[in-house]
């Protein structure tokens, strides 16, 4: 059957298609009557194994079993839960336990309603630290604000525009050779006019 509106990649093994007059509803958690057929070491609480029932194929976990272990030849009802998504499941449906080589073998006797509707191997959402690191102000910024200070306490304002840099001392060589040739040109004008005041 072919609908436009579902995709290829949205349909995975162990879906099906039932009339929603049946009021369907996937389950996280059931029970199964179990027979190990072969385990070379014990089943307890907490074992994990492929699960096999019908088109169903999902990994489950055993939360609690009728007994404290499982070995070859037990028998139990264990309580299992799937790991990644709810399967649509039935009471009296075949099951396979398998683990490499099938493990045990049952059939499903209850479907449970569970709380937490999270997948087990789930992670918990990660919470970002924000930076309470504190920069330090720049150069130009403390010398700025000290000088807004000294200003403001002497009753200027203390406008951006009023805090000028001052000029470097110690300019190029032209300068200082320019200046000095200025007053030697004064100094030699003054001694001319005083000469010739003295000889009128």
């Amino acid at each position: 059957m072919k609908r436009q509106n579902i995709k290829r990649s949205s349909i995975r093994k162990g879906m099906v298609m039932v009339s929603p007059k049946l009021s369907p509803q996937a389950s996280w958690e059931f029970e199964a009557e179990i027979l190990v057929l072969h385990h070379p070491t014990t089943i307890s609480p907490r074992y994990q194994a492929m699960v096999h029932c019908g088109s169903i194929r999902q990994t489950a976990t055993i939360l609690s079993m009728s007994k404290d272990c499982l070995r070859t030849g037990d028998k139990a009802t264990v309580h299992f839960r799937f790991i990644k998504t709810p399967e649509y499941l039935h009471t009296e449906q075949r099951l396979v336990f398998r683990e490499g080589r099938t493990k045990a073998v049952g059939t499903i006797t209850k479907l449970l309603q569970s709380s937490n509707n999270l997948p087990s191997n789930a992670k918990p959402p990660q919470m970002k630290m924000q930076s309470t690191k504190k920069t330090a102000p720049r150069r130009e910024d403390a010398v700025a604000s000290s000088l807004n200070e000294e200003m403001a306490s002497q009753g200027r304002p203390t406008s951006p525009h009023s805090v000028q840099q001052q000029p470097k001392s110690g300019g190029g060589g032209r300068r200082r050779g320019g200046q000095r040739h200025k007053s030697k040109s004064l100094t030699s004008s003054t001694v001319t006019s005083a000469g010739g005041v003295g000889g009128s």
